[in-house]
């Protein structure tokens, strides 16, 4: 009987230490990975172009300045007022603008 109260506890123990060892690999992965979405923005605000970056179902993840105002974006990426008489056009094949 003590034997396997034994098993269980030292099972218990490396399911604990398992446990945390992938909870602070996965941290440092997130942290590491906030750090380059943050250095990206940062790097990609001072472009004069306009630039999009776009999910797979072509909504707007992020929008640098240039890119807001000349689609009238507000900061949460949506279009304010009216807007401006430029629409995005998404192809396959290439992005481009309709006047």
């Amino acid at each position: 009987m003590n034997i396997w109260i034994l098993i269980v506890g030292i099972s218990l123990v490396m399911l604990l230490i398992f446990s945390t060892w992938k909870y602070i690999l996965s941290k440092n992965k997130l942290l590491t990975i906030s750090d380059e979405l943050k250095f990206f923005k940062k790097e990609k605000e001072y472009y004069e172009e306009a630039m999009l970056l776009l999910s797979p179902d072509y909504t707007i993840v992020y929008a640098n300045q240039s890119a807001k105002n000349l689609f009238s974006l507000n900061d949460e990426n949506e279009i304010i007022g009216v807007g401006k008489n430029i629409q995005l056009e998404i192809k396959q094949e290439f992005v481009c603008l309709k006047t």
